[in-house]
């Protein structure tokens, strides 16, 4: 919660992302409501949302796999499109 409040509003920041950017954010999450994560992919050019149903803030076993394939699929679409 600390990490969030001291970096502030970011959202300026997105706009500048030129890299492929696939954001990954939980369903449940219960420090960043879901339209946080939905508002950082409309702002990032071009990016992706992946929205992990029933995960929160951190990384479960159980959603590693399906992450990870997205994850793959979307680099080897941005070397595809390189």
């Amino acid at each position: 919660m600390a990490a969030s409040i001291e970096s502030g509003y970011f959202i300026a920041k997105t706009r500048a992302i030129k890299a492929p950017t696939l954001v990954v954010h939980g369903s449940a999450d219960p420090l960043v409501s879901i339209e946080g994560g939905k508002e950082i992919a409309r702002t990032v050019p071009g990016a992706e949302l992946m929205v992990v149903e029933g995960m929160g803030h951190d990384l479960p076993p159980r959603f590693m796999g399906d992450i990870a394939k997205r994850v793959v699929a979307h680099m080897d679409n941005a070397m595809v499109a390189a």
